[in-house]
């Protein structure tokens, strides 16, 4: 995988662990926060997708 792959791929696990907090209530994240921070490891998420199919297809 290549390097801005993983980038995206370690975004998206800490934004998806931000957003997990949002069930846990004695860390007190606010509920929004939690929300866009799971919006957000969606997003990184279908990059990562994306990026990884790309380096898959055969170029020729």
């Amino acid at each position: 995988m290549s390097r801005s792959g993983r980038l995206l791929l370690i975004l998206a696990v800490l934004s998806l662990a931000i957003a997990a907090t949002r069930f846990v209530p004695s860390i007190g994240v606010p509920v929004d926060a939690a929300d866009f921070a799971g919006g957000l490891g969606v997003g990184f998420l279908i990059g990562v997708v994306v990026i990884w199919a790309g380096e898959r297809t055969p170029r020729g």
